[in-house]
């Protein structure tokens, strides 16, 4: 088992205890493993492609989530799409 501890700020941990109210959480261990399955959600469906975010049908709007985390993701699976679509030039010997 691994403990972990944070420093944050006490406008950081006041917000972290209202978002782990409004879920209903009785445990910052609870909260924290729901953070974590979303997060390795939007890694998983990022690596695939995909962008993670809201639609409005309302105004058939889409908005992207945009964190650096997830754009570092992108870039890593787009380069090694690129990487792995590469082939080094054959020379035929005849």
């Amino acid at each position: 088992m691994v403990r972990l501890q944070l420093v944050i700020s006490d406008e950081e941990a006041a917000t972290l205890e209202a978002t782990r109210r409004r879920l209903g959480h009785s445990t910052m261990k609870a909260y924290f493993n729901d953070a974590f399955c979303l997060l390795e959600f939007a890694i998983q469906q990022t690596e695939e492609g995909r962008e993670i975010g809201t639609f409005n049908s309302g105004r058939n709007s889409f908005r992207a989530l945009a964190i650096p985390a997830l754009i570092t993701v992108r870039r890593k699976a787009e380069m090694a799409k690129l990487a792995g679509s590469f082939r080094a030039p054959t020379t035929e010997k005849g």
